[in-house]
């Protein structure tokens, strides 16, 4: 089987996760989607390698005992080498799936003799000969997918329905199926909950973690995980019938306790207490955070399920995010749509979560695309799902309630609400005080963008020369950013008088094209070196944030090797900075985050520098206790001078000058 286009890469099953589905309130027609149905079954992925078959539940068990004839019927497939995802099925005499049928033979170690057949629906192809094909389209991979499975058996192929979701959805409802499952046929394989892939279910339905049951086995108390504890989440006997109470009397009685596992439970003499090992689907009309499901009705007992997997509504969908107008455009010249974006940022979310995640943002709206009306926003406002996290900050104004984004399901949140570009803090809320890197902002305003390349290579041979690590990106607007790890060794302060230091010394290497001066129309179109965005509160634009310029331009992380002719800062884009990331592999701007200098090594370092160069006119500050960036002179009292012989590094804004130590 040929994988035209498909680039060679061997993928291991441990590589592999699975894409999930967003719920959306309604169906829709559109073209470029398919829909299929919601099967009532138990989702698999399924990896041969040669005789070598393997199963994995979403919990990471392997059911291979459990459905021994879609084991053979993957090692009869024309093909030693892929990966499948889909979902097991046993069908009732009417052919419709039948998730007790399913359960019965999931719950014994081997299939009895007699038992109904199981099948695997499978709809994707994620990998197959060795090469990965995640990248592709889901058209191409379904293709490629029909080829692998055209003998049918006992691995069929799932054919959707194309562009008429709505009356799709009408037909699965009258058959009083589970729901349908939305698909982008031109979309690559993105793990996680994303909006590729949207789900529109029939009715609310939920996992809980059995946490205790009446005396008679009518009722099961219910709860949930909250990521540190269970939490009580009412009791369920709707439902419940007397035949699944007896299947699982033993296992429950095995796992009595005296006291509840969960948090919030009630004082009920009825009710008996059981270590968490069960877990219930119950499906439910409404849930309100404070309360219970409300008019719960048991549905089945999930064996593919653990009981720390059961998290409410508000924490899946499920950390769910309401996505709206994702076909408006918001770049006109390139076509450019908020879906996109928002597939974007769900793509390159494993490189950018890394600087995001424990920042306060301050998010740039667009809601009407790049060239209507935006605003900023830093106060997180009200309406916000309790699953995306804020940190109150102090703002000009008062105390203020901004934005950290630790997780892909946040960061689709808020560019929902119209965000492009993401700016953050160079400290981490654990530790606000003392920042992670010194930047120095090449800004050409109006000079030649030839001179910010020649002052980026010019800062790279002086850290260099100090053994300072440093790190390059472009701006996705007009400059560049070169940025030192400080490994929050220096306060915010000691920041701005380090990256002066820096700045000075390149500005005196090339007065010509380099500036400090801090007015436009002083600099003379010069590059403005500024070093000032050290400051407390002062903001960096994320590496890989997109900015609201044609083209769909992004920050991008580059090796120095790719600083020379040719760069341009909007070189890279939202159109191929995933695909450029998978190919590089490794970030090479990471390092900014975890390293740290030798500061007070520098230090020396940098005074013989600036000695060799016969710039330093006075004794050279560095890194003191407090975390400022001190005088080092003798006790004569000697302010530290910068290496334009200014005779002063600066002080923070608004602060008062120390006395020299």
């Amino acid at each position: 089987m040929a994988q035209s286009g498909a680039p060679a890469r061997a993928v291991q099953l441990a590589d592999v996760d699975f894409q999930l589905a967003s719920r959306v309130p309604r169906a829709f027609t559109r073209r470029g989607w398919w829909f299929e149905l919601k099967y009532d079954g138990y989702r698999i992925l399924a990896e041969r390698r040669g005789d070598q078959v393997r199963l994995r539940y979403r919990g990471g068990s392997d059911p291979s005992a459990q459905f021994p004839e879609v084991v053979e019927a993957l090692r009869a497939l024309p093909s030693g080498d892929f990966i499948l995802d889909g979902e097991v099925v046993v069908e009732d005499a009417d052919g419709k799936p039948s998730f007790s049928l399913l359960q019965g033979r999931a719950q014994r170690a081997r299939p009895a003799r007699g038992a109904p057949p199981a099948t695997y629906w499978t709809f994707d192809l994620l990998s197959a000969e060795g090469h990965d094909l995640r990248g592709l389209p889901l058209a191409r991979r379904r293709e490629l997918l029909r080829l692998l499975t055209r003998e049918g058996g006992r691995v069929r192929c799932v054919e959707p329905v194309e562009t008429e979701g709505e009356a799709f959805y009408e037909a699965v409802k009258q058959m009083g199926l589970e729901g349908i499952v939305a698909k982008r046929a031109d979309a690559a394989h993105h793990a996680g909950r994303g909006v590729d892939w949207q789900k529109v279910v029939i009715h609310q339905v939920g996992d809980f973690a059995v946490v205790g049951h009446t005396r008679d086995l009518t009722s099961l108390a219910l709860a949930t995980w909250d990521g540190d504890a269970f939490a009580f989440a009412g009791r369920v006997g709707s439902g419940l019938a007397a035949r699944e109470a007896s299947r699982v009397e033993r296992e429950l009685a095995e796992h009595r306790r005296a006291t509840p596992p969960c948090r919030g439970a009630p004082r009920d003499r009825d009710l008996l207490w059981v270590d968490p090992t069960l877990v219930a689907e119950v499906r439910y009309k409404e849930w309100d955070r404070e309360g219970s499901p409300r008019a719960p009705v048991f549905c089945r007992f999930r064996d593919d399920r653990r009981p720390d997997q059961c998290l409410p509504p508000w924490r899946t969908e499920e950390r769910s995010v309401s996505f709206v107008n994702l076909e408006k455009i918001w770049w006109p010249e390139d076509r450019f749509t908020k879906g996109d974006l928002i597939r974007y940022y769900q793509a390159i979310a494993p490189w950018m979560l890394p600087y995001l995640r424990d920042r306060p943002l301050m998010l740039t709206r667009f809601p009407d695309g790049i060239h209507a009306e935006s605003f900023f926003q830093k106060q997180s406002g009200p309406h916000v799902p309790s699953w995306v996290r804020t940190v109150q900050m102090e703002g000009d104004e008062g105390p203020i309630r901004q934005f950290v984004c630790d997780d892909v399901e946040t960061l689709a949140f808020l560019v929902n609400l119209g965000t492009i570009p993401f700016h953050l803090w160079s400290a981490r809320v654990s530790d606000l005080e003392h920042p992670d890197w010194c930047i120095l902002d090449l800004d050409p305003k109006t000079a030649p963008f030839e001179h910010v390349i020649t002052l980026a290579l010019s800062a790279r041979a002086l850290c260099e020369a100090l053994e300072l690590p440093h790190f390059i990106k472009t701006s996705g607007s007009s400059g560049l950013h070169v940025l030192v790890p400080l490994g929050r060794q220096l306060d915010h302060a000691g920041a701005i008088s380090f990256g002066q230091v820096l700045a000075e010394a390149l500005v005196q290497q090339h007065p010509d094209i380099a500036t400090t001066e801090r007015v436009v129309r002083a600099r003379r179109s010069k590059v403005y070196v500024d070093y000032l965005q050290n400051g407390r509160g002062k903001l960096l634009v994320a590496p890989y944030s997109a900015r609201p310029l044609p083209g769909a331009p992004v920050s991008m992380p580059l090796r120095w090797q790719e600083v020379g002719p040719g760069l341009h800062p909007r070189k890279f884009t939202a159109l191929d900075a995933p695909a450029r990331m998978e190919r590089l592999g490794k970030d090479p701007f990471l390092g900014v985050l975890g390293e740290a200098p030798d500061l007070v090594g520098v230090l020396s370092r940098l005074t013989a520098y600036l000695e060799r160069r016969g710039t330093l006119t006075a004794p050279v500050g560095g890194p003191t206790r407090s975390g400022r960036w001190g005088s080092r002179s003798s006790s004569s009292g000697a302010r530290p001078a910068s290496p334009a012989g200014a005779g002063r590094l600066p002080r923070a804004p608004g602060r008062r000058r120390r006395p020299a130590r």
